[in-house]
């Protein structure tokens, strides 16, 4: 998925951004660390848990990609 194009197409749509296209990044950023071989993290509750660190990173990459 190219996320900048996706970030101005959609960036009047809030809940798109919240609800769909975060988790999109989400999903994006787990498979990173498995292939990466960082499995033991996908499994960790500081790391998958609603609020931890992938929807931190999520959420960070939605508020830069408005913010370019």
């Amino acid at each position: 998925m190219e996320f900048p194009h996706t970030f101005n197409r959609t960036q009047d749509r809030p809940h798109y951004l919240e609800a769909v296209l975060k988790s999109e990044i989400r999903v994006s950023i787990e498979q990173a660390f498995e292939q990466r071989g960082h499995y033991a993290e996908t499994y960790e509750s500081k790391y998958i848990d609603n609020g931890a660190i992938f929807d931190m990173m999520a959420h960070s990459i939605v508020t830069h990609g408005l913010n370019t």
